[in-house]
């Protein structure tokens, strides 16, 4: 795994490009309110939607650094998708990110959110349950190094979220009907939609689910 010392490196040094990309899109994104985002998506890019990451080697829909703000205008977006994504922000970053996306989409427009789930964390942490935590980027056999390698990725995520938290920071940029989502199921999206098909294929089975999903109209 590329440390995250790295990954900043490569953010500062394309950061010119990033910033020119933007404005491009500003200029020449078609606005029409039925646009759907997935983004950070990495390499989960999904057919019938404008997949977006920083990184131009997963060669996404459109290459920028969200953090500068969202290409689109005001109300001309119907749903964004954000997938393991936003615990790899700053506090400040998120709430910058938040309000864009709100910004952004349409009336009675949609956000889905999936970051780890601190509670179920702590939940799997209380039990002592070391096999229930992800052995990726490190192994470590304390229970304490587990939940750190979980949560905070090595150096990766900045950020830690339950749905009580979330919540309180979709609220703050003027989200309503805010309520916790499951796998595969949503109030925004059909069953068959692709973004809902990959989140029931990742990581499935563990109880309690490590996963956290928000949904939350504009």
């Amino acid at each position: 795994m590329i440390a995250q010392s790295w990954k900043d490196l490569w953010y500062l040094a394309w950061a010119p490009a990033l910033r020119g990309n933007l404005y491009r899109h500003r200029l020449f994104s078609a606005d029409n309110g039925e646009r759907k985002l997935n983004i950070g998506c990495g390499t989960n890019q999904f057919s019938g939607w404008t997949n977006i990451d920083g990184n131009f080697l997963h060669r996404p829909d459109m290459w920028l650094d969200v953090r500068g703000g969202l290409p689109f205008s005001a109300e001309s977006v119907s749903v964004i998708y954000s997938c393991h994504f936003f615990e790899h922000l700053r506090l400040e970053e998120v709430r910058s990110l938040l309000r864009e996306c709100r910004r952004t989409l349409r009336t009675n427009g949609g956000l889905r959110i999936a970051v780890p789930n601190l509670k179920s964390a702590i939940a799997a942490y209380q039990a002592g349950d070391r096999e229930w935590f992800n052995p990726f980027p490190e192994t470590f056999q304390t229970l304490g190094g587990r939940f750190f390698n979980d949560m905070l990725c090595g150096d990766q995520h900045r950020l830690m979220f339950d749905y009580d938290f979330l919540a309180e920071l979709l609220t703050e940029s003027g989200f309503s009907s805010i309520h916790e989502a499951r796998r595969g199921e949503s109030r925004l999206l059909p069953l068959d939609d692709p973004a809902l098909k990959q989140e029931l294929a990742s990581d499935g089975g563990k109880t309690p689910d490590p996963w956290l999903l928000a949904e939350a109209l504009s």
